[in-house]
């Protein structure tokens, strides 16, 4: 990228900054809510994860440095107000967590508060589940699964720009649309999506991912992936989808810009059900993914769906890129309990007259009914679109704290 041209993200707002997140030692463990705490033995940060559980306390270490929370935030009614739920860590007992967790469950049923799936825990069988929790909260669980919110647009401003010091080195930036650090926390299963830029010659060293899978398709320049765990190596060029299967054992990979070039890469992490036993890397190349004309005057590229070879672990239906001409117009067509998302990634396109513009994303939480939602491009314009299965429903909730740097 020419160091004279403005970021193509500079007009985002940036919020206060976060701590980077590394290993901890095997005498402590990370808050899976990423909310920056080391917990030490016998000791709790204040997160609650299913039914009320605290998490920190004991267990092993499962990171997750871009791809946010692995706690799914709590989802609150519509008319409600999320929760803070976030404490400094304090000693605990084994009296004083049971008694805890009693208030908590009280106030989560008193309240209508439904806990999501944790993303740190461990499944049974190599299944990624729910706790089962008691009936009431099952059925709770059911009636949110899908939304009656036709679509939500968020404009440049309602994202979140993570940089150096969220990811402890510099060079990185990730515009953040869903994840723990905005209000949409999971819209089916993604769990988070970044646009996301790094430096020529920088990246982002070895850190761990587990269970989940991120699709990493290469808008500009390159991208070199080194599991260091599972001595897996690959590289990414402009147009290449890479899948990250992080699996039951998961991974500890680096992501690395060799290029004289910024690479920009569109990313999308979203839980697998069942997780895959073993780890993996595959790559798309630009070349094998099928193209089409979709309409006359929109040129479509897919890299997931029935056409496109690239076969995923968790239920993302259709992943396209496409270019339109001026004047033409595309839908995103979602069947019963399917949701999607549209990303303008250049020029200018409109739904029911209102504008989308280059930053700006639609989010189409799942939904009871089938739906077809058009798109008209007001200019030559490209637009990434997702659709996906109804996964943990429409879960928003208070962003995390960050903390400025230290």
């Amino acid at each position: 990228m020419n160091e004279t041209e403005p970021k193509w993200w500079a007009r985002i707002p940036a919020i206060s900054a976060g701590p980077s997140r590394f290993w901890a030692s095997p005498t402590t463990n990370s808050c899976p809510t990423r909310c920056a705490s080391v917990i030490r033995a016998n000791t709790r940060c204040g997160h609650v994860s299913v039914g009320g559980e605290p998490v920190g306390e004991g267990g092993e270490l499962d990171g997750d440095v871009e791809g946010g929370a692995d706690v799914l935030p709590v989802v609150v009614p519509a008319d409600g107000e999320p929760p803070a739920v976030h404490a400094e860590a304090t000693p605990s007992s084994a009296a004083s967590a049971t008694a805890d967790r009693a208030a908590r469950d009280r106030r989560v049923m008193s309240t209508n508060r439904i806990f999501a799936h944790p993303r740190g825990f461990r499944p049974e069988r190599g299944r990624n589940t729910f706790h089962p929790g008691d009936d009431r909260r099952r059925e709770q669980r059911r009636a949110m699964r899908t939304s009656a919110i036709p679509y939500l647009i968020l404009r440049p401003e309602d994202h979140v720009v993570l940089g150096e010091s969220d990811f402890g080195m510099p060079g990185l930036a990730a515009v953040e649309s869903v994840g723990p650090f905005v209000g949409i926390q999971a819209s089916g299963p993604l769990i988070t999506v970044h646009d996301s830029i790094v430096d020529a010659g920088l990246g982002i060293g070895h850190h761990p991912h587990r269970y989940n899978e991120r699709l990493f398709y290469i808008e500009q320049g390159e991208l070199d992936h080194d599991d260091a765990m599972n001595q897996i190596t690959g590289h990414m060029d402009t147009g290449d989808v890479g899948q990250f299967t992080e699996g039951q054992r998961g991974m500890l990979h680096s992501e690395w810009n060799h290029g004289n070039v910024d690479t920009r890469a569109y990313i999308l992490v979203y839980t697998t059900d069942p997780i895959p036993e073993r780890t993996a890397f595959n790559v798309l190349r630009d070349a094998d993914a099928p193209r089409y004309d979709e309409v006359d005057g929109a040129r479509t590229k897919e890299l997931v769906g029935p056409r496109s070879p690239l076969r995923v672990n968790g239920d993302i239906r259709l992943f396209t890129d496409a270019r339109l001409d001026a004047g033409t117009a595309v839908s995103l067509e979602l069947g019963r309990g399917e949701g999607g998302l549209v990303s303008v990634r250049e020029g200018a396109a409109e739904i029911d007259e209102q504008p989308l513009r280059p930053g700006a994303t639609l989010i189409a939480p799942p939904g009871e009914e089938p739906r077809s939602l058009p798109l008209l491009a007001g200019e030559p314009t490209r637009l990434i679109r997702v659709v996906h299965g109804p996964g943990h429903g429409f879960v928003r909730g208070q962003p995390l704290p960050r903390r400025a740097s230290r």
